[in-house]
């Protein structure tokens, strides 16, 4: 932390610094933009618009909104621009209104001189080709940290200066009309034109020289020689043939499985004011377990709105509890009934059936997991 303390202050003056500067290099470099557009628009030719005589660089108020226009931050106004026009010989021959404070003795601004009040507050009517004008723009730079540059605010200024192109005159001798014969036709008269001579070339002149010698010249003629190319011939490979050996395959034999046989058979009948009760027994006469998942009791030709209320079994209990209107209800087991065993299911409904009601009306249907066991399976 000591460390930190001690540094904070440097670095602040560091970054400050850094921010201030750069804030006074931008102020700066408004302000020179703005003479530099401001006199590019007075030295301009021509007139500034077609319906007016006004001369650009007669436009006073054009050349000042021209500085201010791309003026950012410096905060420039019309007072803090100041335009001179001179002659081809450095003169001073005029002036725009609010540039009253100028320096006679050369191309200066008011802040480069005096004014002994005879300078020309006028813009020049009438200029010589070659005539300059002069524009000098002032801005302003404040501080946002006057500690540490020392000041609070500082003007900062810029001149710009250019040629004017004023009238150029061009002279030359006319060139004669072109001459035409009857008919309205010119008549061109064909320029001599350079007619080619051809020059023959010199002939080679064979000159007699002393006579080559002959000299025997030996051709290598090649004659082939005939070679025997013995034949590759392929000797057979023995190849051992595997002797088929039958191997035996082991075979298992199915065990016979007894499947269980359910019979099942009406044990009673009884009811009361307003309840009728059946019950039915299911024997596994089979040589293995049974496992029961359902059973169906179902009872389409009773009256309506008899109801079954409630369902038991030896094995698990009350297997239904509610108030099933029918003509049917599945109720689902999770029970095992063992080799020779047997296993009694209760129903009791809403009414009394009444002596009219025989054992057809009614019907039950246990779902094993090999079988279905019903009264048309085995009825005793």
């Amino acid at each position: 932390m000591v460390e930190f303390a001690l540094a904070l202050p440097l670095l602040l003056l560091l970054i400050f610094g850094i921010i201030e500067v750069g804030r006074m290099v931008f102020t700066y470099s408004s302000v020179v933009n703005a003479s530099r557009e401001a006199v590019r628009y007075g030295s301009a030719t021509g007139k500034i618009s077609s319906a007016s005589p006004i001369l650009k660089y007669q436009d006073c108020a054009g050349i000042t909104g021209a500085a201010r226009k791309v003026d950012f931050g410096a905060g420039i106004t019309v007072p803090d621009i100041e335009v001179y026009y001179y002659n081809p010989g450095g003169g001073l021959i005029g002036t725009c209104a609010n540039a009253s404070h100028g320096d006679q003795s050369g191309a200066g601004c008011s802040w480069e001189g005096t004014d002994d009040g005879s300078l020309p507050n006028n813009v020049p009517g009438d200029i010589e080709t070659g005539s300059r004008i002069l524009v000098c723009t002032k801005g302003h730079w404040y501080s946002i940290v006057p500690g540490i540059t020392g000041f609070s605010t500082r003007d900062l200024h810029s001149k710009t200066a250019r040629t004017i192109l004023g009238t150029i005159y061009v002279s030359g001798d006319a060139l004669e009309p072109p001459t035409t014969v009857p008919g309205g036709i010119y008549d061109i008269t064909p320029l001599p034109s350079d007619t080619p001579t051809h020059t023959p070339a010199p002939s080679a002149t064979h000159t007699a020289g002393p006579s080559p010698t002959p000299t025997s010249t030996f051709t290598l003629t090649l004659t082939p020689t005939k070679t025997n190319t013995p034949t590759v011939t392929k000797t057979p490979t023995v190849t051992n043939t595997p002797t088929l050996t039958n191997t035996p395959t082991r075979t298992h034999t199915p065990t016979a499985t007894s499947t269980p046989v359910c019979q099942v058979h009406f044990v009673s009948e009884s009811g009361g004011a307003n309840t009728q009760q059946y019950a039915a027994v299911f024997t596994n006469v089979g040589s293995t377990p049974a496992g029961l998942t359902s059973i169906f009791v179902a009872w389409p030709n009773l009256p309506s709105g008899i109801k079954l209320t409630q369902a038991t079994s030896t094995l698990g209990g009350t297997i239904f509890n509610g108030n099933s209107g029918g003509p049917s209800k599945t109720i689902n087991l999770n029970e095992s009934l063992p080799a020779g065993g047997s296993v009694t299911y209760s129903f009791t409904f809403s009414t009394n059936f009444g002596a009219q009601v025989s054992m057809g009306d009614f019907s039950v249907f246990l779902t094993t997991n090999l079988t279905v066991c019903s009264p048309g399976v085995s009825d005793e």
